[in-house]
């Protein structure tokens, strides 16, 4: 199994609702990205998947959010904005392009996003 990963970040305010504690009141963080997808089998070219291209749509994605309030972006005010959600949200963003573009090699795609040097959550299907 290949497997290959970038890295990315953004900042971001947001707010929690429920039992969160200062949670609760609007904050901001500095967000950390990876994007790791695997395969079996690498292309023609020798390659699971071109990188550039993966880091080009990442950065599409996180555009959007950086310098945002996470509570107010379409797929995000819907539910809490935990790390946890922002993970999915970014996987279900990012998720049809390598299917489209990945001629069928890709078998696994997983979002980690740390909202801190020590706490991260990751998401995957």
């Amino acid at each position: 199994m290949y497997k290959i990963g970038i890295e990315d970040e953004f900042e971001a305010i947001h707010f929690l609702k429920g039992e969160f504690g200062p949670e609760t009141r609007l904050h901001g963080h500095r967000y950390r990205v990876q994007v790791t997808i695997e395969g079996e089998e690498l292309d023609e070219s020798g390659t699971l998947y071109d990188i550039s291209r993966l880091k080009d749509g990442l950065k599409a994605i996180l555009s959007g959010l950086h310098y945002h309030n996470l509570n107010e972006i379409e797929g995000l005010k819907e539910v809490n904005p935990t790390v946890e959600n922002v993970c999915r949200y970014i996987y279900e963003k990012l998720a049809p392009a390598l299917v489209s573009k990945g001629n069928g090699q890709i078998k696994g795609l997983e979002v980690t996003v740390w909202e801190s040097a020590t706490a991260f959550a990751s998401y995957r299907e």
